[in-house]
């Protein structure tokens, strides 16, 4: 996860905002990899990132969010 997020703070760097799927999948991983944290923190910054946040944003935050209770 360190690697791919990363390489999102590279694409902003140079100038290429990460759109909506990106930072996604990007949430996605945190809340698989138990950074659920993370997940959360990102979903808050998507908007200065130049992402819109959307259904499917939120349902992985409430997804993880539950595994993180069922363990």
């Amino acid at each position: 996860m360190d690697e791919a997020n990363g390489l999102a703070e590279l694409m902003i760097q140079r100038g290429v905002n990460p759109d909506t799927s990106t930072c996604n999948a990007l949430m996605d991983g945190f809340c698989l990899a138990d950074r659920f944290d993370r997940a959360r923190e990102l979903l808050v910054s998507m908007g200065s990132k130049g992402c819109k946040q959307d259904a499917f944003s939120h349902s992985i935050l409430i997804n993880g969010g539950s595994a993180r209770i069922r363990k």
